[in-house]
């Protein structure tokens, strides 16, 4: 039996490990800022297997460890970084859960509860690999690199100087490719689309509700009447939201750039919800007295493809919500603001480079068939990596990331794990 043979039985024969370990780590509550108790456990577990483990954090309390595991090549060969994270999203009050959020059960196909899809499979995961390279006794010549990361999950600042792009920087000598273990449905994810998040307020004039009639219909000479009475901010704001539904819609369908028109790709690079612009209202308030709605704050968060840049899809969006204002009296005298509060530029790694390849071909040999290259619609650690080391996502079919009755399958993530160690001894041989 050769290396790679030895290795994918050598995981299948430890599925309950596997199943152990995850179960372990979803028991422990790593919601982000809080992750510190969740790689202790981590840490533990690779140094109870031989491993060792650097830790280093960047936040200023140093409260927040970051980690990296390696196992070690000879010397001379490529060195292949595997990253995960082990923050997650918070479960929120009044939620529904068929299977408590932490408690980690397995009904022998899948393992339920938050982080057990995003991301702590991929923790275990990577853990599965390292320890069946030693235990096969695997020489490479390069390293095979685990980064075990904090702060993925509220924006590509924290990934930048808290998690993963600290990390990966404080490396030397840097790692030659990146493999980014997230839930990628088995294909290669190249590329993530950029995102804009930004705030408008819309300012009306407050008025009791029993005025609201002088504020639409004309009044006898002397009593005051429509904006000299009051301005309904909410029937403003409807202004601004539509026509950005219709910007949204426009450069999804419509518009082209460089031959991308809508999702785009093609059929051996699909480039999936990336080439799609949206432009998503996530959060409105106002109102909350008995009054005319005085006021109205919107959030928005943009995805749009890197055929934009981050400068100009801004100027779209301010010259959209500029241009509807100027129909509309009280507005044009009365501008919506709009103020950015977060941009990631996502990531791009050309379906060219060797890594890509190298990953489709891994898992054409574990998986009896073949992947393809595609978008990856969500950002991921990757956007604070790529600019320092080439990355692709890859990893299994999750479901319930971000959401109730999150779970993981077993074996799809076993089966990554085959195509995870049959990638790195091709990579660092």
């Amino acid at each position: 039996m050769d290396k790679k043979q030895q290795v994918i039985r050598w995981l299948e024969d430890h599925r309950q490990d596997y199943v152990d370990l995850l179960q372990k780590l979803v028991r422990i509550p790593s919601f982000s800022g809080n992750e510190y108790n969740v790689q202790m456990a981590v840490k533990e577990y690779a140094e109870s297997h031989g491993f060792a483990v650097e830790a280093m954090a960047f936040d200023e309390e140093g409260k927040r460890p970051n980690l990296r595991i390696t196992y070690p090549g000879t010397g001379g060969g490529k060195r292949l970084l595997l990253d995960c994270h082990c923050d997650t999203v918070p479960v929120e009050p009044g939620e529904t859960w068929e299977h408590e959020p932490f408690s980690g059960d397995y009904d022998g196909e899948w393992v339920y509860g938050r982080g057990s899809t995003d991301n702590k499979w991929g923790i275990t995961a990577i853990l599965m690999t390292l320890r069946a390279l030693k235990e096969c006794g695997v020489t490479l010549s390069g390293d095979v690199i685990m980064q075990s990361a904090v702060g993925e999950e509220p924006n590509c600042d924290s990934r930048r100087y808290l998690g993963a792009g600290a990390m990966v920087r404080a490396i030397e000598p840097k790692p030659d490719a990146c493999i980014v273990c997230e839930g990628s449905i088995k294909k290669v994810g190249t590329e993530t689309p950029r995102n804009l998040k930004f705030s408008l307020k819309i300012e009306g004039k407050g008025c009791h509700p029993c005025s609201r009639r002088q504020c639409v219909f004309p009044q006898n000479d002397g009593i005051p009447s429509g904006s000299a009475k009051g301005v309904d901010a909410l029937q403003k704001a409807m202004i601004i939201i539509d026509a950005l539904y219709r910007l949204e819609r426009e450069l999804s369908t419509d518009y082209n750039r460089g031959g991308l028109v809508g999702t785009g790709g093609a059929a051996d690079a699909p480039r999936d919800t990336i080439g799609a612009v949206t432009i998503t209202p996530i959060e409105i308030k106002g109102g909350g007295v008995n009054s005319l709605i005085p006021s109205v704050a919107l959030q928005y968060s943009a995805h749009y493809s890197a055929q934009f840049t981050r400068e100009e899809m801004e100027g779209l969006i301010r010259s959209t919500i500029q241009n509807a204002a100027n129909t509309d009296l009280w507005l044009r005298e009365h501008p919506p603001v709009m103020e950015v509060s977060a941009a990631n530029d996502g990531f791009y790694t050309d379906i060219r480079h060797p890594l890509v390849e190298l990953v489709k071909q891994a898992h054409l040999q574990v998986c009896g068939e073949p992947t393809n290259a595609s978008g990856w619609p969500a950002g991921c650690n990757a956007d604070a990596m790529n600019d320092v080391v080439p990355c692709v996502v890859y990893g299994p079919t999750g479901e319930g990331a971000h959401t109730v009755n999150e779970r993981s399958n077993v074996q799809d993530v076993l089966d990554t794990c085959k195509v995870y160690a049959t990638a790195a001894m091709d990579f660092c041989k």
